[in-house]
């Protein structure tokens, strides 16, 4: 409301005790981030960019990374030389990676994912196969190709399967099978000697045969 003389009331109260009149506000009608010619909200800046200030203090969108920049932030360079994945596993002990795909993102397993990156698309039929047996490991130099059946014979000969005695439903050991088919070689039958090992007919056939106990 406006007084006597030249400055309403709110302004000549301001100028009676001695202070600068306050300058006439403008109304804003854009929005002050660099590039943004959305309507101005609040504080100077529009919906959008009024919302990232609150958020993240900041008006302007980080640079977005690549897949494989993502990728290397998660790896941890062992001194052994294994390169660990150090981010969500999958239940079998494999990284698993969120990648893009052709509808958006998808988990990926770790290592399979570098491989393939680094070395092209993963012919049918074959799998990444760690040289290191350690699943957790991503790199590439202790990856290579191969078949399930290699994987297969790689687990037996490294002694990675639970075979033998080390299985927990194993009734004898690597000793007492040589013994069996010892004893079995000299002529006694299976029954006499499945009940001096407190174990069936059926196991000692089994043994007898290397249906069982093949690696022994």
């Amino acid at each position: 409301m406006r007084g006597r003389g030249p400055y309403c009331d709110l302004h000549r109260g301001q100028v009676a005790k001695g202070k600068q009149p306050t300058p006439k506000m403008v109304p804003r009608t854009g929005c002050d981030a660099e590039g943004c010619d959305r309507p101005h909200h609040a504080h100077g800046l529009c919906d959008r960019h009024s919302a990232m200030m609150r958020t993240h203090g900041r008006t302007e969108y980080l640079p977005v990374k690549s897949d494989l920049e993502r990728f290397w932030e998660k790896v941890n360079k062992t001194e052994f030389g294994c390169w660990e994945w150090a981010a969500r596993l999958f239940s079998n002990g494999y990284g698993q990676f969120q990648a893009e795909c052709s509808y958006g993102y998808r988990p990926y397993p770790a290592h399979r994912w570098i491989f393939s990156k680094l070395n092209g698309e993963i012919p049918e039929g074959l799998v990444v196969r760690h040289r290191c047996d350690n699943r957790k490991c991503v790199n590439p130099d202790h990856l290579e190709l191969g078949t399930v059946q290699d994987n297969a014979n790689d687990a037996v000969t490294r002694k990675r399967t639970t075979q033998g005695s080390r299985s927990a439903q194993a009734k004898l050991t690597e000793g007492q099978v040589i013994e069996i088919r010892r004893l079995l070689a000299t002529g006694i039958n299976q029954t006499a000697v499945a009940k001096s090992f407190g174990v069936t007919s059926r196991c000692v056939s089994n043994i007898a045969r290397r249906q069982t106990w093949r690696h022994v």
